[in-house]
């Protein structure tokens, strides 16, 4: 689950004990990935070390993956919008991994295509295959 949501497994890249990672329905640009605590807490400084430790690994395997499906994206971009004030649309702690591909300009949230689960699960499934091929 994210906040009211429910995930798809078939949508999920990868997942541990704490967290799983998986793509926004409506993303800023392709790859565009969430990394999500499985307890539900709306503030980041809400979770416990052990989630935070895992959810910061995760960030990272996601990170790789991405930039195997993604080779021309040249940065890597974390965020976490904590709070309202912040951008926080969905009242559940997550952290957003983006492949850096083209200039700062992200589309408005107004502007983004929403993904079908089908799109997500073909994206999501390319990147759990970069795991297999290490």
């Amino acid at each position: 689950m994210f906040e009211k949501y429910l995930i798809r497994k078939d949508c999920v890249i990868f997942e541990t004990e704490f967290a799983f990672a998986t793509l926004s329905h409506k993303p800023a640009i392709p790859g565009h990935a969430l990394v999500i605590p499985r307890r539900i807490e709306a503030a980041y400084d809400q979770l416990n070390p052990k989630e935070l430790f895992d959810l910061s690994r995760l960030c990272s395997r996601v990170a790789r993956a991405l930039r195997t499906v993604y080779p021309e994206a040249h940065a890597i971009r974390t965020s976490c919008q904590d709070g309202a004030a912040a951008g926080q649309t969905v009242r559940h702690v997550h952290l957003h991994v983006v492949p850096w591909i083209g200039s700062d300009e992200v589309l408005d949230d107004d502007c983004r295509v929403q993904l079908t689960d089908e799109e997500m699960a073909m994206q999501c499934s390319n990147l759990r295959r970069t795991e297999a091929e290490e």
